[in-house]
């Protein structure tokens, strides 16, 4: 759940929808949802050996981007929101799979249920 929250949140920074002359680039399409895949598979990676901070990397470079003078509206921060969504949503999920995994752990063995 975590990743698709976050997949959306990568796409509308990307808005491959908002060409400059109004066509869509289906490369360029094509480009967006391949790194989006390998970034999705390497989650498993970044999952279990990196800390959340490093999914903020996305909001970093739009707020270096705002502050170089780049338009920050409605998209960006709904992006923006999306993401921090993903870091709480597998916050969440990590701290329910440490509990189960903590109360599985305190059973005694052949202890009844």
């Amino acid at each position: 759940m975590g990743v698709a929250v976050g997949f959306a949140g990568i796409v509308l920074i990307a808005r491959p929808w908002a060409a400059a002359d109004g066509t869509i680039d289906l490369a360029g399409d094509c480009w967006l949802v391949a790194s989006s895949m390998i970034l999705g598979l390497s989650y498993i990676y970044v999952r279990r050996f990196l800390p959340p901070a490093n999914y903020l990397a996305p909001v970093v470079a739009l707020l270096i981007g705002w502050v170089a003078g780049e338009r920050f509206g409605r998209v960006e921060m709904a992006a923006s929101a999306l993401i921090f969504v993903s870091i709480a949503l597998r916050r969440v999920g990590q701290m329910q799979t440490a509990g189960a995994l903590r109360g599985c752990s305190a059973r005694e063995p052949g202890a009844a249920s």
